[in-house]
């Protein structure tokens, strides 16, 4: 299907097709004046037409169907975007390859910068016969004739996920996979794909990949056979995805995968996690999405709340240094706590426990850590999630960091109490 959009050579009145598109139903008839092209009109309509119905059209009106390989198409998008006609749809072209005559290079680059001051383009042209495009690299033979290989930067050190690092085996296998692929799909010739392909071994070697991995990758998957009906709907594909244990998650997935239900592993600890940090660090005041714990400040004192709040930790505090402002809610048990018996809180106390965005998880993370610490001042049952009690086994395992923490969080004589 094809937008209508025709070009007419030697057409400079719009009152000459005037009738003719009104009754063919066009809506726009645009004649750029001054423009490059000034010696055509344009006719455009959106509604789709099967492209020999539009071509036909075009014909009949004395023009041409506008085609994406045409300049005629890029003055088009430009007339639009200029208020020629109406509800443009937004394009992005970030890499754009590009054949033209070297005469014509230069003209047609410095065209395209002079269309928009807000929009620069630049240019990288082709140097003793290659060209590299994304990671292509263009050969022009002597014949005229075009290859391709694989561009690697000057910079590239050939270092790959490291085979002996803490990922499942199926990312290790995609590494291979997709090297492969690239090499089959971008590579000319026969003889420079295998050529390719060794190097590509010799690389993943020096990562650690063993013979038997790249055997692995080679063999096609078999289908799934433990296929179940799931939710009445035979066949449905079911995911989910865990994070990545060594041993632990590949049990869980053989588990789902008789109920024929397929896991995902996402790595949950990574270098990039531990060491990269772009932004500043936030504030703990003003960090949200969080669930949290804070002690009484009251030396003989051992009690202390958990809660979770999508506000920034310094709104939740205020909320929880004065009363509730409506009578079907209950007063805060911090702030029960300090009426009666005048003790006081230290915001910068407080401790993060866990982060999470959404407001369910979140729920479920603050009923965790409520099962682990044991709070003395939160209202039993006030949870919004019903923690079961098959979890207690596992919940165990995680380490307190208020309630058996010894002397609990690090007091400051200068921070703040509310």
């Amino acid at each position: 299907m094809s937008e209508l959009s025709c070009a007419l050579e030697g057409v400079t009145d719009p009152s000459v097709l005037e009738t003719t598109s009104r009754s063919r139903g066009q809506t726009d008839i645009v004649c750029p004046g001054d423009a490059s092209s000034s010696d055509s009109c344009y006719l455009y309509r959106q509604d789709q037409q099967p492209w020999e119905v539009a071509r036909d059209t075009c014909d009949e009106l004395g023009g041409y169907l506008v085609a994406i390989e045409t300049p005629t198409y890029q003055l088009r998008r430009l007339l639009r975007g200029n208020g020629g006609y109406k509800s443009s749809p937004t394009y992005s072209w970030k890499n754009t390859f590009v054949i033209l005559h070297e005469e014509e290079s230069e003209s047609f680059f410095g065209h395209i910068n002079s269309l928009d001051t807000h929009i620069s383009f630049t240019q990288e042209t082709c140097k003793d016969g290659h060209l590299a495009f994304l990671d292509v690299e263009v050969h022009v033979d002597s014949d005229g004739t075009l290859s391709t290989s694989v561009y690697r930067k000057p910079t590239h050190t050939d270092q790959y996920l490291n085979f002996q690092s803490h990922h499942p085996l199926v990312h290790k296998l995609a590494v291979i996979r997709t090297l492969f692929h690239r090499a089959d799909t971008i590579v000319h010739s026969p003889p420079e794909v295998e050529k390719e392909k060794t190097n590509i071994k010799n690389a993943l070697a020096g990562c650690g990949y063993p013979d038997w991995a790249f055997s692995k990758a080679d063999t096609p998957k078999q289908p799934n056979k433990n296929t179940r009906r799931t939710h009445g709907v035979q066949g449905r594909k079911v995911t989910i995805t865990i994070p990545y244990v060594y041993d632990l998650s590949d049990k869980i997935k053989r588990l789902f995968q008789r109920q024929g239900i397929t896991t995902a592993f996402k790595p949950h600890n990574t270098l990039r996690q531990r060491l990269v940090h772009v932004k500043d660090r936030v504030a703990k005041e003003k960090q949200r999405n969080v669930v949290y714990g804070i002690r009484c400040s009251q030396e003989d004192c051992h009690d202390f709340y958990i809660g979770e709040t999508q506000q920034s930790l310094k709104a939740r505090m205020n909320q929880h240094r004065r009363p509730s402002n409506s009578d079907s809610i209950p007063d805060s048990a911090v702030y029960t706590h300090i009426n009666a018996s005048q003790h006081s809180f230290n915001t910068n106390e407080v401790i993060i426990l866990d982060r999470e965005s959404r407001w369910f998880e979140r729920r479920v993370k603050e009923a965790i850590w409520e099962r682990v610490e044991r709070p003395t001042l939160n209202k039993r049952g006030g949870l919004r999630f019903n923690l079961s009690h098959a979890w207690d086994r596992a919940v165990r395992k995680i380490p307190s960091r208020l309630s058996r923490a010894g002397q609990g969080p690090v007091r400051s004589a200068q921070s703040r109490t509310i």
